[in-house]
């Protein structure tokens, strides 16, 4: 009698065992996908990050590339400008010698056309 108890109990306990065992099959079931999906998750995060870092470098080169082109452009327009202003002195320079020599061309046309009357008046 006692011991078909104990048989019951055995087997109760058994049951029970069997269940938690199963639960806990299948919650590390569970877990290993999780692990399996939070794997992927990482590797596709390390895949991305590659590809930013990739990226980041092939910006920060085109930074610099137009960084110095920026540079170069801003030093040939200090250059232009500079050609500039000498350019217009001398466009200055060349109008005040052309303006002299109409006056010059001027002056010598009315003495030749005051000679040329005094000769017609001969």
């Amino acid at each position: 009698d006692e011991i078909s108890k104990k048989i019951s109990l055995l087997e109760a306990e058994l049951e029970e065992t069997e269940e938690r065992a199963e639960s806990a099959e299948e919650q590390v079931k569970i877990l290993e996908d999780e692990v399996t999906v939070v794997g992927n998750n990482l590797r596709s995060l390390e895949v991305s990050e590659g590809e930013a870092s990739k990226r980041e470098v092939d910006y920060d080169e085109k930074i610099r590339k137009l960084e110095q082109e920026y540079t170069e452009a801003e030093n040939r327009a200090n250059d232009a400008e500079a050609q500039v202003v000498q350019l217009e002195k001398e466009i200055d320079c060349c109008e005040e010698e052309l303006e002299k020599c109409k006056a010059e061309y001027n002056k010598v046309k009315e003495e030749l056309d005051a000679t040329m009357q005094e000769l017609n008046e001969m």
